[in-house]
């Protein structure tokens, strides 16, 4: 199983003015890359 590491301050902060920077309909298709990208890591899925 890949460990999930965590993203900088900066970064962070970045993502997060992107995110709130996006529509509704653009904001759910980034969860779901964001959910599947951690299904990849969890054999189990999202937990």
């Amino acid at each position: 199983m890949k460990a999930i590491k965590p993203y900088t301050q900066e970064i962070e902060e970045k993502i997060i003015r992107y995110y709130n920077s996006l529509s509704e309909k653009e904001r759910r298709r980034y969860a779901a890359i964001e959910a599947e990208k951690l299904m990849n890591i969890s054999p189990n899925g999202i937990m």
